[in-house]
């Protein structure tokens, strides 16, 4: 007759589980891309310049439809409403992901947030640096 050690096998298989669901998190949720914000406050009549602005900043996926969805959204939208759209881009050959956060500070003013690889939003920070000159 064999003798097993129940309580060390027991430990060992809740030690395997344990390490097996911290590893499927850490892919899951923590190994994505890190974000940074680029932001600033723009009149509304100089969103849709601005936004032509970011989509050269990327090979794809914020052209014109992007850009126009995002634009409905935004005349949809009421004073102090808040909204966000996430769009996959191509920026330097690698897809990463756009969110644009939009508040509606007063009926003529507009508040974009970018949010994507630093890279990236350091480009359209440095772009609404220039349109302040």
């Amino acid at each position: 007759m064999r003798q097993t050690n129940r309580p060390r096998e027991c430990s060992r298989a809740k030690q395997a589980i344990t390490l097996f669901v911290t590893l499927t998190c850490v892919l899951l949720f923590g190994c994505g891309p890190t974000l940074k914000e680029a932001s600033s406050n723009f009149d509304a009549k100089d969103v849709v310049s601005f936004l032509q602005v970011v989509s050269g900043l990327v090979e794809s996926g914020f052209g014109l439809t992007e850009r126009n969805q995002l634009l409905q959204t935004i005349k949809s939208m009421k004073v102090d409403e808040k909204k966000s759209i996430e769009f996959s881009v191509t920026f330097k050959a690698q897809q990463t992901p756009l969110k644009v956060s939009v508040h509606i500070d007063d009926i003529d003013a507009v508040d974009l947030y970018f949010y994507s690889v630093p890279g990236l939003a350091e480009a359209i920070q440095a772009e609404m640096a220039k349109r302040l000159k």
